[in-house]
């Protein structure tokens, strides 16, 4: 198989419990593999690795974190091995509608939706759900993600934060 292919995502086997076999399984198979733990969220695990000429990605068995995972790190892969590849996807300038609570430490991208305009015509957020990678239910009904800087605490209302609407941003 790596002698066929570029690219191999898997989702899950990546966060280092005992039932967790992508690393093991890729350097079984003669090849490199490293897990990574990175500061965001959600999408806090990931491993990377290559079998022969076939790079692996293997990203968090979550459905948001891996959605997340997949805009930030396959999809660039993907858009690399095409040829296709313009750089990191521009975000939207939005604002916050009401108080977005953060705690510091990791990048967050969570689900919201667009509840109106400023008097500028900059889009208003709302933050949808609790929060938690397994809750589907916000992410379902969001126009988008919205991303927290690491080193942000809680984000007040009408401050600009960064907007990735599905249908433009990330172009889903």
């Amino acid at each position: 198989m790596a002698r066929s292919y570029d690219l191999l995502v898997c989702s899950g086997g990546v966060s280092g419990s005992d039932a967790d076999h992508i690393v093991d399984s890729v350097r079984d198979a003669g090849g490199v593999c490293t897990k990574l733990s990175l500061a965001l969220k959600p999408g806090k695990p990931l491993a990377v690795g290559v079998i022969g000429g076939m790079a692996i990605l293997a990203l968090p068995g979550n459905p948001f974190a891996s959605l997340v995972g997949a805009l930030l790190f396959a999809r660039p892969m993907l858009q690399e091995l095409a040829g296709s590849y313009r750089g990191r996807q521009r975000a939207v300038a939005a604002r916050t509608a009401d108080t977005f609570a953060h705690r510091t430490g990791r990048m967050e991208f969570v689900p919201v939706r667009a509840a109106g305009v400023d008097e500028g015509g900059v889009a208003l957020l709302e933050k949808l759900g609790r929060g938690g990678s397994a809750r589907l239910w916000p992410l379902i009904t969001a126009d988008g993600l919205a991303s927290i800087p690491a080193d942000a605490g809680d984000v007040p209302a009408g401050t600009s934060i960064d907007y990735y609407p599905f249908g433009s941003a990330f172009g889903l």
